[in-house]
């Protein structure tokens, strides 16, 4: 009978060579890390659609919920997206929308309005005009 066959330490070494050589792959055994994404998802198209002087149902109804409102000023609502990807990157996006007197009067962070909206001053009051430029195809987001 040959001498492997023999040895009971021949299946141990061999499990422990295998083990060795696989641990020196970088990377081999790391774990799948999947991508976490917290907080309100806003893009350019959303904030193209508001305009000054949209009251806080209104602009509610284009942003969504508000992740933060500031609890000692109402009228300050914190819009923030962080996407943390597996390799430990961080993308951090802010948005910060003010309102006097129950109408929108400035927008800070990360997104700027549209120039072209922005100077035409085309007041919005009616709450069905708002609704159908955010219907529209040409915004689907």
């Amino acid at each position: 009978m040959p001498i492997c066959c023999t040895n009971t330490r021949w299946p141990a070494l061999i499990l422990i060579t295998v083990i060795f050589s696989t641990i020196g792959c970088k990377g081999f055994l790391n774990p799948h890390k999947v991508p976490i994404q917290q907080g309100n998802i806003v893009t350019q198209e959303m904030v193209n659609l508001l305009q000054p002087g949209m009251t806080k149902k209104q602009v509610k109804f284009v942003l969504g919920t508000p992740l933060i409102v500031n609890i000692l000023n109402n009228d300050q609502w914190y819009y923030i997206y962080t996407l943390r990807l597996g390799n430990g990157q961080t993308a951090k996006k802010e948005l910060a929308v003010t309102f006097v007197d129950n109408k929108l009067t400035i927008l800070e962070g990360d997104y700027k309005p549209a120039v072209d909206k922005a100077i035409s001053g085309k007041a919005i009051s009616d709450k069905s005009v708002v609704n159908d430029s955010i219907s529209s195809p040409s915004s689907a987001i």
